[in-house]
């Protein structure tokens, strides 16, 4: 019997031209916490990445503590960010192969309840097929205190 493809041997799983891994401290809060997030970055094809743009997911019932990006943005790590409703937009300048970003910024819970954090992505504004995703997160907010 006949297979409806042909497997290549020579062809494994490909990685990303980016790679971003979104992570947070804890995932179990309480109303009122905060969870640091942390950003790593990377571009895994030659060269260097001109204007990295990275959307950043927002869980709902959060809100961004952006004094943490704004000190990034003075110290030169990041170019600028813009907020909507949902996503962190950071732009970056000039990203080398080889040389991981990483970056920390504060969120603060809102509400009591389960969510799951939209996935974020990275992409080269010049060269859109350089990508990467990072798949949601799931967090939950309780109305007491938090569980360690």
């Amino acid at each position: 019997m006949q297979q409806p493809y042909q497997v290549s041997p020579n062809l494994g799983p490909q990685r990303e031209a980016l790679s971003i891994e979104v992570s947070y401290d804890r995932t179990m809060l309480a109303v009122q916490d905060e969870v640091m997030a942390n950003v790593w970055l990377s571009l895994n094809s030659p060269g260097t990445a001109q204007m990295v743009l990275l959307d950043l997911g927002v869980p709902p019932g959060f809100a961004v503590l952006t004094e943490d990006l704004q000190a990034l943005v003075a110290q030169g790590v990041i170019e600028r960010f813009e907020l909507t409703g949902r996503q962190i937009i950071v732009y970056l300048t000039d990203l080398p192969a080889g040389q991981p970003l990483s970056f920390q910024y504060r969120l603060q819970a809102k509400y009591s309840l389960r969510v799951q954090v939209p996935f974020s992505q990275a992409y080269d504004y010049y060269s859109p097929d350089r990508r990467g995703e990072q798949r949601p997160l799931l967090v939950v907010v309780e109305q007491g205190r938090a569980r360690e």
